[in-house]
């Protein structure tokens, strides 16, 4: 399952709006260093958070190529064991068939 574009787009908005937030809180108080470490500590946090989450969406689109992979050399795989089984039953018949004209001939 991949994340559209919209949903990755989504992140950056709640980016924005929770730095937008963390302004609003921030003017509601007196400006001063303390006002600004916590600017600083809101705004860091968002922005992690908006990287993890961009992390987060590249491992679920490498996830999802991987088990695609794996899919596909599952497939591949039992289409192996089907014709080596078809090819064993084969030649188990034509032994059969050697065997019995090498009867006869003697």
């Amino acid at each position: 399952m991949l994340i559209s574009p919209l949903r990755s787009f989504a992140i950056y908005i709640v980016l924005a709006t929770g730095t937008l937030a963390a302004l609003i809180l921030a003017l509601g108080t007196a400006w001063g260093f303390l006002s600004l470490v916590m600017i600083a500590v809101l705004v860091a946090s968002l922005v992690y958070l908006a990287l993890k989450a961009e992390a987060a969406r590249i491992e679920l689109a490498e996830l999802h190529r991987l088990r695609t992979a794996y899919d596909q050399l599952d497939e591949q795989a039992k289409l192996i064991i089907r014709t080596d089984l078809e090819l064993h039953r084969t030649q188990e018949e034509l032994d059969r068939r050697l065997v019995s004209l090498m009867s006869l001939h003697r």
